[in-house]
């Protein structure tokens, strides 16, 4: 998801938020990319104690 800074907190444009699982210890996280600085990695990451699943944005289904 890309969050745009229009409280203008700081100089940048906006943050790019990403849900990661992590396939070892089966727990998901939160990380923080600023959006023009991706290859700096990310800038925060919040640990959860449990996996997100692929699905939680919701389920889509064909009009048929």
């Amino acid at each position: 998801m890309l969050t745009d800074n229009s409280a203008n907190l700081t100089e940048e444009p906006g943050w790019l938020l990403t849900e990661v699982l992590n396939g070892y210890t089966k727990k998901s996280f939160l990380a923080i990319f600023a959006a023009e600085h991706l290859s700096d990695g990310s800038i925060a990451i919040a640990h959860l104690r449990h996996h997100v699943p692929f699905n939680f944005h919701g389920y889509w289904f064909s009009a048929s």
